[in-house]
Protein backbone atom coordinates (compact mmCIF):
# COMPACT_ATOMS: atom_id res chain seq x y z
CA UNK A 1 0.00 0.00 0.00
CA UNK A 2 0.78 3.51 -0.84
CA UNK A 3 1.35 6.14 2.35
CA UNK A 4 -0.09 9.10 2.66
CA UNK A 5 2.44 11.47 1.63
CA UNK A 6 2.70 9.30 -2.19
CA UNK A 7 -1.15 9.13 -2.51
CA UNK A 8 -0.99 13.57 -2.24
CA UNK A 9 1.81 13.60 -4.64
CA UNK A 10 0.41 11.35 -7.24
CA UNK A 11 -2.92 12.82 -7.03
CA UNK A 12 -1.69 16.67 -7.67
CA UNK A 13 0.68 15.05 -10.71
CA UNK A 14 -2.46 12.87 -11.80
CA UNK A 15 -4.42 16.54 -11.87
CA UNK A 16 -1.45 18.41 -13.00
CA UNK A 17 -1.46 15.67 -16.08
CA UNK A 18 -5.36 16.43 -16.77
CA UNK A 19 -4.87 20.24 -16.49
CA UNK A 20 -1.87 20.08 -19.39
CA UNK A 21 -3.98 17.42 -21.57
CA UNK A 22 -6.79 19.98 -21.67
CA UNK A 23 -4.76 22.81 -22.26
CA UNK A 24 -3.05 21.26 -25.37
CA UNK A 25 -6.38 20.02 -26.51
CA UNK A 26 -8.02 23.32 -26.28
CA UNK A 27 -4.84 24.89 -28.53
CA UNK A 28 -4.95 22.30 -30.88
CA UNK A 29 -8.52 22.54 -31.46
CA UNK A 30 -8.00 26.49 -31.83
CA UNK A 31 -5.30 26.24 -34.22
CA UNK A 32 -7.26 23.50 -36.47
CA UNK A 33 -10.04 25.86 -36.55
CA UNK A 34 -7.91 28.76 -37.57
CA UNK A 35 -6.09 27.16 -40.29
CA UNK A 36 -9.57 25.42 -41.57
CA UNK A 37 -10.86 29.48 -41.49
CA UNK A 38 -7.49 30.50 -43.19
CA UNK A 39 -7.40 28.15 -45.58
CA UNK A 40 -10.96 28.12 -46.69
CA UNK A 41 -11.08 32.14 -46.51
CA UNK A 42 -7.87 32.35 -48.48
CA UNK A 43 -8.73 30.12 -51.46
CA UNK A 44 -12.19 31.79 -51.90
CA UNK A 45 -10.87 35.10 -51.54
CA UNK A 46 -7.95 34.27 -54.57
CA UNK A 47 -10.80 32.27 -56.67
CA UNK A 48 -13.42 34.81 -56.89
CA UNK A 49 -11.61 37.76 -58.93
CA UNK A 50 -14.88 38.40 -60.06
CA UNK A 51 -17.50 37.81 -57.17
CA UNK A 52 -20.75 38.35 -58.70
CA UNK A 53 -19.59 35.71 -61.51
CA UNK A 54 -17.48 33.09 -60.15
CA UNK A 55 -19.09 32.54 -56.38
CA UNK A 56 -22.34 33.68 -54.30
CA UNK A 57 -22.36 37.03 -52.34
CA UNK A 58 -23.11 35.35 -49.26
CA UNK A 59 -20.02 32.84 -49.95
CA UNK A 60 -17.53 35.63 -51.12
CA UNK A 61 -18.46 37.83 -48.09
CA UNK A 62 -18.02 35.48 -45.35
CA UNK A 63 -14.59 34.58 -47.31
CA UNK A 64 -13.36 38.06 -46.92
CA UNK A 65 -14.51 38.89 -43.20
CA UNK A 66 -13.03 35.11 -42.28
CA UNK A 67 -9.80 35.95 -44.74
CA UNK A 68 -9.20 39.48 -43.23
CA UNK A 69 -10.15 38.52 -39.65
CA UNK A 70 -7.24 35.90 -39.74
CA UNK A 71 -5.12 38.21 -40.49
CA UNK A 72 -5.37 39.14 -44.63
CA UNK A 73 -2.22 39.52 -46.18
CA UNK A 74 -0.12 40.88 -42.97
CA UNK A 75 0.21 37.08 -41.93
CA UNK A 76 0.70 35.27 -45.18
CA UNK A 77 -0.15 31.48 -44.15
CA UNK A 78 -1.27 30.13 -47.54
CA UNK A 79 -1.32 32.87 -49.76
CA UNK A 80 1.44 32.02 -51.98
CA UNK A 81 -0.58 29.26 -52.76
CA UNK A 82 -3.50 30.72 -54.33
CA UNK A 83 -1.64 33.92 -55.81
CA UNK A 84 -1.87 31.99 -59.42
CA UNK A 85 -5.63 32.50 -58.91
CA UNK A 86 -5.82 35.95 -58.83
CA UNK A 87 -4.00 36.44 -62.30
CA UNK A 88 -6.54 34.34 -64.11
CA UNK A 89 -8.63 35.94 -66.91
CA UNK A 90 -12.19 36.73 -66.19
CA UNK A 91 -14.88 34.97 -68.42
CA UNK A 92 -16.00 37.85 -70.75
CA UNK A 93 -11.93 37.38 -72.09
CA UNK A 94 -11.87 33.73 -72.61
CA UNK A 95 -14.80 34.54 -75.18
Amino acid sequence: MRSIASRGIYSSLENNMERFIKVVGIIVIVVGIYTGVRYVSTMIHHACANPLEDCPPPFHGLAEIGYYGTGGKFIPVFDSRFKHLESAPLREQRK
